[in-house]
């Protein structure tokens, strides 16, 4: 059985199991990317799977990267404002 939720619900079951891993705008971006697909709601595997950023530096020092098209050619970059951005784990 599947229950389409919406973004309250999807930010509610942040709030529960992992309330410090992403923005509010980061889940609702975060939302409306993964809108689409017939997933299953694993708050858990998402915040494994998916990561946010404040700004370019800080991916420097978890990846070898020199540019934003680098990071763009490894993984899905999914862009929250003009610095902020999610990716994806790889």
């Amino acid at each position: 059985m599947y229950k389409k939720i919406n973004l309250e619900d999807f930010r509610t079951a942040f709030s529960y199991a992992r309330p410090d891993s992403f923005s509010y705008d980061g889940l609702e971006v975060l939302y409306n990317y993964l809108e689409d697909e017939n997933i299953e709601l694993d708050v858990v595997e998402l915040d494994c799977t998916y990561t946010e950023y404040k700004n370019f530096e800080e991916v420097r020092k978890d990846f070898d990267v020199e540019s934003m098209e680098e990071l763009e050619e490894k993984t899905n970059v999914i862009k929250i404002d003009d610095e902020s951005f999610i990716i994806q784990q790889y």
